[in-house]
């Protein structure tokens, strides 16, 4: 059958396209005990703001700072990781 077009032509197309076809499974996220150096980087900066709010020279910069960190996505997505693990002590 020369020239013919079936309808396993059309989904193997859509397949290596990565179209409606694709049966690849959804990635999954980072290992929260492997964190990324763009996450490193966020909780050692929550670390030193904590440190200097906490510090008798401690600056409202340092609270600002704090709280778009805590909101970050990323800071999120790693904390309510690794609560689901049970590696964070609870908030009281």
């Amino acid at each position: 059958m020369t020239g013919s077009f079936t309808r396993d032509d059309d989904d193997a197309h859509m397949d290596a396209q990565g179209g409606m076809g694709s049966h690849d499974p959804k990635p999954e996220p980072p290992s929260p005990l492997k964190p990324s150096p763009s996450l490193l980087v966020k909780l050692g900066s929550i670390i030193v703001h904590m440190q200097e709010l906490t510090s008798p020279a401690g600056h409202i910069v340092d609270k600002h700072a704090l709280d778009t960190l805590w909101s970050d996505p990323e800071v999120v997505a790693w904390i309510e990781a690794m609560d689901k693990m049970a590696f964070l002590p609870k908030k009281r």
